[in-house]
């Protein structure tokens, strides 16, 4: 009888908590969500507890409704989607891939196929661009991208119409095929942080392509800009304007993902708050564009 009470006893505890605060996980999004969690608090009297944990686990916990949402740098996948029905995606605000090369190149803009070519061809710029440059400038072009468990990998796959062969912890085969049927294969570096990214520009002056989310990037960009060049994509930029209106091709959104019930009237409370003066002013602090 004692254990059976004990049993109740804990079940009552772990019933209280849920309904004292959200439970939330994040993918890449961490500084953000704790930020977010402060705020809330502060403004609302929402508590939010942070967690994080596999991708599966995570899922079955907000399937089975143990926890409230997931804050994710993607949109969910065809087999996500498939393996777990009753979960909702809800888009927060988009970040962008800005793709960035030495400014002493003068580059400052490429068609798709141009891009393509940077990273699934070995090509110098001459190749790419049909114009001199000196030997230095016109060695091999070095592209470099994240790891395949990102979300800005999932969108640059999508954009470039590209499937990951193989991987290890220092590069990344890909084959893609564009519009005219031509498939190419191509070894690409991984770097796992901006940081880094623009450190091979800066520091090193490698003859390099890479890209760079809104966060941190547009911060570390800031501060190296004399020495960098954003490069817009058939002409367009990566403007907050040009990635509010979709027409920078690749930008993408983020999402909470939560259970299609929302039993939780404090979850739909935050829902609620996603358009709100305070969560929009966070979006734009952290350089993402709201939506």
């Amino acid at each position: 009888m004692r254990s059976y009470f004990k049993i109740l006893f804990i079940c009552c505890l772990t019933w209280v908590s849920a309904r004292d605060q959200l439970i939330f996980y994040q993918q890449n999004l961490y500084k953000f969500c704790q930020e977010l969690s402060d705020k809330m608090k502060e403004n609302e009297n929402l508590n939010i507890e942070l967690r994080t944990d596999d991708m599966s686990r995570v899922f079955e916990a907000i399937n089975q409704s143990t926890a409230d949402g997931f804050f994710i740098k993607r949109k969910l996948t065809d087999e996500e989607k498939k393996n777990y029905p009753d979960l909702e995606e809800i888009p927060i605000m988009t970040d962008a891939l800005i793709f960035i090369n030495r400014g002493d190149l003068g580059i400052d803009n490429l068609t798709i196929n141009q891009l393509f070519d940077c990273y699934f061809r070995q090509v110098t710029w001459s190749d790419v661009l049909g114009k001199d440059y000196s030997a230095i400038e016109n060695s091999q072009i070095k592209a470099y991208m994240n790891a395949s468990g990102s979300g800005d990998v999932q969108v640059f796959l999508e954009k470039m119409n590209a499937v990951i062969l193989d991987e290890s912890p220092a590069r990344i085969l890909l084959k893609a095929e564009l519009k005219d049927q031509s498939i190419s294969k191509n070894f690409v570096d991984l770097i796992s942080s901006d940081q880094k990214k623009i450190k091979r520009i800066t520091g090193f002056g490698e003859n390099i392509i890479t890209y760079v989310s809104l966060n941190p990037g547009l911060f570390l960009l800031n501060k190296e800009k004399d020495k960098i060049t954003v490069i817009a994509i058939d002409g367009v930029e990566p403007s907050t304007e040009n990635i509010k209106k979709g027409l920078y091709p690749f930008s993408y959104d983020c999402h909470l993902v939560v259970n299609k019930d929302r039993k939780n009237e404090q979850l739909n409370q935050f829902i609620g708050l996603l358009n709100s003066p305070v969560f929009i002013d966070l979006v734009k602090s952290f350089y993402y564009v709201p939506k």
